[in-house]
């Protein structure tokens, strides 16, 4: 389970205390419910159904521009990296390296406030894994734990395969390892997804099977 700061302070800070309940609520929940570069796709009927706001858009909108709308329900919080990353982009946070290859896919660097010459840095980067290694690594691994948290696209995977939750874990594993050994570059939680399920179907049907009797009585 994925583990998040939050200022002990925020309760006294003038934006937050004028936002309404609702508010206070959605951001604390955008917070602790985006991926480890500050984006989500925003599931209006689910965020009603885990907060009680009824009005998600309405809510959505007294934040202002702390969020940033990528396209349609998927957004950015700048303010995500700011704090949990601190001196970002030279913070020895070791999600930070998956964090900046998702904000240069989706070009949200610029919402941030960088060095010039540090910001250049990153864009060099070799993306078919010379001397890349560890950023590939990182980001498969930080997508890997995306996609155990994110419970409907696991879900579904499990589901299409007839997989029980320990079985699609140990499967999701295996596939970590494939991703690594092949440096594959994964740039979205869709695409690993998509990926996972290429990569399930060419396996043996019960590679990933787990006995009845193994289970503790």
């Amino acid at each position: 389970m994925a583990k998040r700061f939050i200022d002990t302070e925020i309760f006294d800070d003038p934006w937050f205390m004028d936002l309404s309940k609702d508010g206070k609520l959605l951001w604390i929940y955008l917070l602790t419910k985006c991926n480890h570069a500050g984006m989500l796709d925003l599931n209006f009927k689910l965020c009603t159904m885990q907060t009680g706001i009824v009005d998600v858009q309405k809510v959505k909108k007294e934040l202002g521009k702390r969020l940033v709308t990528v396209h349609e329900q998927l957004i950015f919080i700048p303010k995500f990296i700011e704090f949990q990353y601190p001196d970002f982009p030279k913070s020895k946070v070791k999600q930070q390296e998956g964090a900046i290859i998702i904000l240069k896919k989706y070009d949200l660097l610029k919402y941030l406030t960088l060095n010039k010459e540090l910001l250049n840095s990153y864009d060099n980067d070799n993306v078919n894994g010379n001397g890349n290694g560890n950023v590939i690594e990182q980001s498969i691994k930080n997508f890997a734990e995306d996609l155990r948290n994110g419970f409907t696209h696991l879900e579904h995977c499990r589901k299409v395969y007839d997989l029980s939750e320990v079985e699609i874990n140990k499967a999701v594993s295996k596939f970590i390892d494939f991703s690594i050994g092949g440096k594959r570059l994964y740039k979205t939680l869709d695409d690993v997804q998509g990926h996972l399920f290429m990569w399930l179907s060419k396996q043996p049907k019960d590679a990933f099977r787990v006995k009845v009797n193994a289970y503790p009585r």
